[in-house]
């Protein structure tokens, strides 16, 4: 008998690492594919991304967010919806048809939330990338909250097993997965040309690709920080090499509200920045593809971008703790400026044999017999 294997989805960029997987599943003869997308997929404010996965996709739509009040998506709302709303449909979808694994990726609050509902009824749950260790955000302990509460575990890399086996985690039910969003960079091609980018999103010949999210264990003035000095750096580069700044909106952590206010007021000062609400993965790493380089502090820029060749600046404490491949500079939020500088004049010899901190294994056969070693022996 086929097993039902059912995927949770609740961000564009989960849902780029889970595709692959997705895709498997789906054409699988032994297992049937359940895919439930929620969070900030059904919110307008963050493009309704729902509507692509639905395109390729059978999907149940469970909505946690605030329909009401856009800004309103706090932790607390999106919390108290998950048990309300997302309770009572898992647990429809359950007597349906019994969920036999229910997949998750991440370390979100919200997933955390319905790992927790889960947990109460009784479905058996698989954690992807648990192990892993970001200490400037509250992403840690919530990472290692849902693998407390989960049954099997594939995590990315053997330092993250390592670091699951110290968390009493039993080793039998490990499975070291490999980050799956990284398979494509062993024959990436861009899906555009560059004039192609510059000409659909309006940027320069030379542009810089940003993706800020909240820091949520900082306590200071660290947005303002972060913009002002990218605004100088612009400023200072005008005469020497003129960029388009192409901002991807921030996810819906706590403090999202004031980075795409300061956004949207950097945007009257300068008419070479771009904000972008979401994209395809496939376009995301078109568009970073051409960049001349990377800054912000998103998991992409240390596990995929690197890939692609070009510098990056990773910013702050959110990922602290996560390995850096040669061409990632970190930066504090006092010399961002320095370092954008630094970039910019060097940028050849950054991008020159490149160590990668994350190789890329073959995660989507190791998935599929890590779930044949779990219900077929």
């Amino acid at each position: 008998m086929k097993k039902n294997i059912c995927f949770v989805t609740t961000t564009r960029a989960e849902f780029g690492l889970l595709k692959p997987l997705v895709n498997l599943i789906k054409d699988s003869e032994k297992y049937n594919l359940t895919l439930i997308v929620s969070g900030t997929h059904l919110s307008e404010e963050f493009g309704n991304t729902y509507t692509e996965i639905e395109n390729n996709y059978d999907i149940l739509k469970i909505n946690i967010m605030d329909k009401l009040n856009k800004h309103a998506n706090a932790i607390n709302n999106i919390m108290s919806n998950v048990f309300n709303n997302f309770y009572s449909e898992l647990d429809k979808i359950n007597k349906q048809n019994k969920i036999d694994m229910l997949v998750l990726l991440g370390d979100r609050f919200e997933i955390l939330a319905i790992t927790q509902v889960a947990f109460i009824l009784g479905i058996k749950i698989c954690h992807l990338a648990g192990g892993d260790i970001t200490k400037g955000a509250m992403d840690d302990q919530f990472r290692n909250a849902i693998s407390q509460l989960s049954d099997y575990h594939m995590p990315f890399s053997e330092d993250s097993k390592n670091n699951l086996l110290k968390m009493n985690i039993y080793n039998k039910n490990i499975f070291t997965l490999g980050n799956p969003g990284l398979e494509i960079f062993k024959d990436f091609n861009p899906k555009y040309s560059k004039n192609d980018i510059i000409k659909k999103y309006n940027l320069l010949e030379n542009y810089i690709l940003c993706v800020f999210h909240p820091e949520t264990k900082n306590n200071t003035n660290y947005v303002e920080l972060f913009f002002n000095q990218v605004k100088e750096f612009l400023k200072e580069t005008e005469q020497s090499r003129y960029y388009s700044l192409l901002i991807l909106k921030t996810n819906c952590d706590p403090g999202y509200v004031q980075i795409i206010d300061t956004v949207l007021n950097m945007n009257k000062e300068f008419n070479n920045i771009v904000l972008i609400d979401n994209l395809e993965r496939s376009d995301y790493l078109t568009i970073a593809y051409y960049s001349d380089f990377y800054i912000g502090n998103s998991s992409s820029g240390l596990y995929e971008l690197p890939y692609l060749n070009i510098p990056i600046i990773n910013i702050g404490n959110r990922q602290e703790g996560r390995q850096l491949s040669s061409n990632i500079i970190q930066s504090d939020y006092n010399n961002i400026k320095d370092n954008m500088v630094h970039v910019n004049e060097n940028m050849k010899d950054i991008i020159t044999n490149i160590k990668q901190a994350y190789p890329i294994y073959d995660s989507k056969n190791i998935f599929i017999k890590s779930l044949d070693t779990i219900f077929f022996n």
